[in-house]
């Protein structure tokens, strides 16, 4: 959904806040954040219990009880060996924010920000990693990422750098 007078503060359990842009902001050009780049980037539409536009890398674990989602019913628990990637085309030299909400399937874990910078030919040519702690509560965390020259794709990795992560609610959007 796309609002040019407001931008979205919080969103938890199928519920989104926004907050109504001022006259002064909007007159000083302050804009929405742009389209979402990412396809079911809460993971919420399931075909044989797969997020649709993901892949599986590894074994990931999908949970659709309800019980572990940030803001929907569905989320999924990532390690460094199981995640899921998407892959969305890119400009080089645009800058592009990416964002997901992690916690830790215990007490601690390290989740992983991370692009892999495609070309033509789908060969590897970079990759942005974003290593940040998290603990038992769902926290947002974002990087700003600009795309190098020669990438046409960004690969969307949905992972972990150390122990299990629950991660939900992705997006990745041109920056500002």
């Amino acid at each position: 959904m796309l609002f040019l007078n407001a931008e979205l503060e919080h969103k938890a359990h199928n519920v989104e806040v926004f907050r109504l842009l001022t006259p002064a902001e909007q007159a000083a050009g302050v804009r929405a954040p742009a389209r979402q780049l990412l396809a079911n980037a809460g993971f919420e539409q399931l075909v044989e219990r797969m997020p649709v536009a993901w892949r599986r890398d590894g074994s990931p674990r999908i949970d659709r009880t309800g019980s572990r989602g940030a803001g929907g019913q569905v989320a999924a628990a990532v390690t460094p060996n199981d995640g899921f990637l998407q892959i969305v085309p890119v400009r080089p030299g645009q800058s592009y924010i990416l964002r997901h909400l992690a916690r830790a399937d215990g007490q601690s874990a390290r989740a992983l920000l991370m692009v892999r910078w495609l070309d033509a030919s789908s060969a590897v040519v970079d990759t942005s990693a974003d290593a940040v702690d998290v603990g038992p509560e769902w926290v947002p965390h974002e990087v700003t990422l600009t795309v190098p020259p020669g990438v046409v794709a960004a690969q969307v990795h949905a992972t972990a750098q150390s122990g299990r992560v629950w991660v939900d609610d992705y997006a990745l959007r041109l920056a500002p």
